[in-house]
């Protein structure tokens, strides 16, 4: 058994299709984590725009989303008010 494995371990030309296959098994390492997308930032209705915004979200920096998140409140009271208008 040991005779074999020196013999694996002495080749070299096997030593690097075995490197290549563990790398290749790897997943690849992304850099940076992805946003992940909470049914709380996507819009109940189906507007387009808020969709959007919603999108934007994890994107932004902390003070801008902040920003961002009130905008989406105004639209979405102005949705509103549009809606109970036409009532």
């Amino acid at each position: 058994m040991d005779d074999k494995l020196q013999s694996v371990l002495g080749n070299k030309e096997l030593m690097e299709q075995i490197a290549a296959l563990v790398q290749g098994a790897q997943p690849p390492q992304s850099p940076e984590p992805q946003p992940v997308f909470t049914p709380q930032a996507m819009p109940m209705q189906g507007d387009k725009g808020l969709a959007l915004l919603a999108a934007l979200a994890p994107f932004l920096k902390e003070s801008r989303r902040k920003k961002l998140d009130a905008a989406r409140s105004a639209i979405s009271v102005a949705n509103a008010y549009k809606t109970i208008k036409k009532i």
